[in-house]
């Protein structure tokens, strides 16, 4: 029996090509994410954020203002998590990194 994404994912031996591959069909048609970052101050932010359409030389992107506080978030810790949810089929994708 092959692995599941799950257990790909955790796998070092698979690529992080395939890794993206699997998230990119996990996520199909799941427009929206909700990107946490952590604040200076320890505490975690959350907002609902657009994934870009895929492109070559980045795993997912999103696209905002040049003036907003995530980006000192990310500057002081760049560690995020996403989270997907399908309402139609309850199921759901985290993703950290």
């Amino acid at each position: 029996m092959g692995q599941n994404t799950t257990e790909r994912n955790r796998d070092e031996s698979v690529s992080t090509e395939k890794k993206v591959d699997d998230l990119y069909g996990l996520i199909e048609g799941m427009e929206i994410a909700m990107f946490t970052t952590r604040r200076p101050d320890g505490r975690l932010v959350s907002r609902p954020m657009a994934t870009q359409a895929r492109t070559s030389g980045a795993d997912l992107w999103f696209v905002t203002d040049i003036d907003t506080h995530k980006l000192d978030e990310l500057e002081a810790d760049p560690n995020v998590n996403l989270a997907y949810y399908r309402d139609r089929t309850r199921e759901w994708v985290s993703v950290s990194g």
